[in-house]
């Protein structure tokens, strides 16, 4: 998202990437939800965030030759009459309106168990992250403003208003690093709480769904009968690689809730930077005015990306107040 912001500014600039297999984006569901939450409530600024991640993510399709976004429905499974009740009056609640009146359980009936009824939340954005990663960056290579490199802490020089990564001069670097640790040397004052999420890829040969379904847990169509199943919370994990005991989580309660046999495909875990008020960190660092921030995303990158890369660009450039619930003065 800052690279499309540099480019649509015709900015000279250079992204370096250092191909991080357990990146979280890479196990995203792409999926932009504007409802959240047990107490089913929207998402902060869903609105402007929605609309900001249609343009841009048409745009970045338009700019590829490939479709990346499309509008979905969530069906969700409403397990009692308690939950129906909280559904049905978040429904009929103008500030909430992206639900629909409750409807019935039948056509669902012969795949899952344990539901009284269904909701629908739309719409929904479903962005296909796996084709705009490699698409996109395929794209910057082509264009040269791609660098494959890790970059060391020592190859970064500041001197007086600029700085130097190795024999190149920027007038500004922004880290947007996830939770790999080389903005964290420099921003050492901000404090994350990292959260660890799992996911499984199932495939059945019986169960046959392009609908995105929520239960007691996430379900996915992906292509060939495959699934994407999901996710959970590890705060302040010790490593980065799957854990069998979230594994074995998931597989029970979708066994709860599915009637159809599958086959789990395959296992894989990230971790995702997150801030303790679960907003980003955006910003310029308060002694070093080249040195910017834009990272904590969590596990809602999919729609503030989009918004907030334009948002600090419009500081950076037009000198735009950061809107205080993001910028990183909010720590002092």
């Amino acid at each position: 998202m800052l690279s499309y912001q540099a480019l649509k500014r015709n900015k000279s600039f250079k992204l370096i990437d250092n191909s991080f297999k357990h990146s979280a984006s890479k196990i995203s569901s792409g999926v932009i939800n504007p409802v959240t939450g047990r107490k089913i409530v929207k998402t902060w600024m869903i609105e402007e965030l929605m609309e900001k991640a249609r343009t841009i993510y048409e745009d970045i399709s338009s700019i590829l030759g490939r479709n990346i976004i499309k509008f979905a429905e969530i069906t969700r499974l409403i397990k009692d009459a308690e939950e129906e009740n909280i559904w049905t009056s978040k429904a009929l609640n103008e500030s909430v309106s992206y639900l629909t009146e409750i409807g019935e359980a039948k056509p669902y009936e012969h795949f899952f168990k344990n539901f009284k009824s269904v909701g629908k939340i739309s719409p929904a954005l479903v962005i296909d992250i796996e084709t705009l990663l490699i698409e996109w960056k395929h794209y910057l290579s082509v264009t040269g403003n791609l660098i494959e490199s890790q970059v060391e802490r020592n190859e970064i020089v500041l001197n007086n208003d600029r700085v130097r990564y190795q024999d190149m001069q920027f007038s500004t670097i922004i880290f947007a690093d996830g939770q790999q640790g080389l903005s964290r040397e420099f921003f050492e004052f901000l404090n994350y709480e990292d959260a660890k999420g799992d996911v499984i890829y199932i495939k059945s040969d019986e169960f046959h769904c392009d609908e995105m379904l929520k239960t007691n847990i996430n379900i996915i169509p992906l292509k060939n009968e495959q699934y994407w199943i999901g996710s959970n919370y590890e705060w302040n994990p010790k490593d980065d690689k799957p854990s069998e005991s979230i594994k074995e989580s998931f597989i029970s309660k979708l066994n709860k809730s599915v009637t159809f046999n599958y086959e789990v495909i395959d296992h894989k875990s990230a971790i995702r930077a997150c801030t303790k008020d679960r907003k980003p960190y955006i910003g310029i660092h308060p002694d070093h005015a080249q040195l910017v921030i834009f990272n904590g995303l969590g596990t809602k990158g999919m729609s503030l990306a989009p918004y907030f890369s334009e948002h600090l660009f419009d500081h950076l450039e037009d000198n735009i107040p950061l809107m205080a619930e993001v910028d990183i003065q909010r720590v002092f």
